[in-house]
């Protein structure tokens, strides 16, 4: 039997598959479950158009910002923005892999496209100006969702293979990174980044 869990994870939501374990707390069904992915994204274009993309897509390349050059305010309203247009890019994600065939390359798929969307987002950030003097504290906020991408790309290749050992210990190390990114971004204002369960 296997199935999907899905986390988001300061702001980005991994799905991983693994066998069903004995834990109470563990959700165990013949079909994957995921929710939508919520993690850092460009914003909205002005003409409106839409920016929904599918799990294979490629990413978008941002524009380069500064060090210490950006108004904190300013960079809390466009990264937010930014992370609620992913949240939406995200769920879009997740709604393809739940109407689509559940199989092991499709559930993969999903998982290297949210590490790839992860990576774009934290290049997304950066690009924007940064805050004067919070430059340390974003560049350590980076790196942890950055782990985070890492995990999505080691699980989507562990699920691919069947390594269920591997993709559990990764669901665990995952979880504990989850809660300490998605309480850094809140706390520094990015609430949309900082979304989690």
């Amino acid at each position: 039997m296997r199935r999907a869990t899905a986390w988001i994870i300061g702001g980005v939501l991994l799905a991983a598959s693994a066998t069903a374990c004995s834990k109470a707390d563990d959700v165990t069904s013949t079909t994957p479950q995921t929710a939508a992915v919520t993690t850092v994204a460009p914003a909205p274009s002005s003409t409106g158009a839409s920016t929904t993309a599918s799990p294979g897509d490629a990413p978008t390349t941002a524009s380069s910002g500064g060090a210490g050059t950006g108004d904190k305010a300013a960079f809390l309203t466009a990264g937010n923005a930014i992370c609620k247009q992913v949240n939406d890019t995200s769920a879009g994600y997740s709604d393809q892999y739940q109407s689509g065939p559940k199989t092991p390359a499709a559930l993969q798929k999903l998982l290297d496209a949210n590490g790839v969307l992860i990576e774009d987002s934290v290049a997304k950030l950066k690009a924007l100006p940064q805050p004067a003097g919070d430059e340390a504290q974003l560049a350590a906020m980076y790196e942890g969702v950055l782990k985070l991408a890492s995990f999505s790309h080691q699980m989507a290749t562990a699920s691919g293979t069947g390594d269920n050992a591997t993709v559990q210990r990764l669901q665990n190390e995952g979880k504990v990174q989850q809660k300490a990114v998605n309480a850094q971004f809140t706390a520094y204002g990015l609430t949309e980044c900082g979304k989690g369960s």
